[in-house]
């Protein structure tokens, strides 16, 4: 059965509080399995033909899946996104899944040597206007996103003004570092 009917059937918005349905051939190209559907719960199947039997009978074939699957799910998408999100802002940070998206030097076994053996950097981030240096901070060592950033500075701030003053603060800084040599 279609998606678009089965969230017709009665009882399915209560269904959907508790349970996470999804086609199994989106999660999985090339899925060959007989099941179509995939059912993230913490309930069990008897309860949910009992209490939902018609959009379970929808649903069927599926696969009842544990809350464990989906928190697992959740954490590969935050992944892919931050993935996404480094790979489309041309950062001159490396990426690192743990930290999201972070200068090398930062990743490094020894971190207080390698901070100090590149002062530079902090004559690079000097260079920066008061707001770049916020900016660059909240989203590159407190992880916000450009969101959180834009929403945290009130009315004025949107998500793009943000983008934009990280990327040229970035701009400034490589220019900075590059004229005195140094590698990024």
């Amino acid at each position: 059965m279609k998606e678009k009917k089965i969230k017709s059937l009665e009882g399915y918005g209560e269904f959907r509080e508790l349970c996470f349905p999804f086609l199994l051939e989106d999660e999985y190209p090339g899925w060959t399995g007989e099941e179509k559907w995939g059912i993230v719960t913490d309930l069990s199947e008897d309860a949910l033909l009992e209490e939902y039997p018609k959009i379970m009978e929808a649903l069927s074939p599926y696969l009842m899946l544990p809350p464990k699957y989906g928190e697992i799910r959740r954490e590969y998408e935050n992944n892919e996104r931050r993935s996404r999100r480094a790979k489309e802002s041309e950062s001159l940070f490396g990426y690192d899944e743990d930290t999201e998206v972070c200068h090398p030097v930062l990743v490094s076994e020894d971190f207080t040597q390698e901070l100090a053996d590149r002062e530079f950097l902090k004559e690079a981030f000097a260079c920066l206007t008061g707001i770049q240096k916020e900016r660059m901070y909240k989203h590159y060592f407190l992880g916000m996103s450009l969101k959180e950033i834009a929403e945290s500075e009130g009315e004025g701030a949107s998500k793009n003004a943000v983008w934009e003053s990280i990327r040229t603060a970035l701009k400034k800084m490589r220019d900075f570092i590059e004229g005195f040599g140094g590698e990024i």
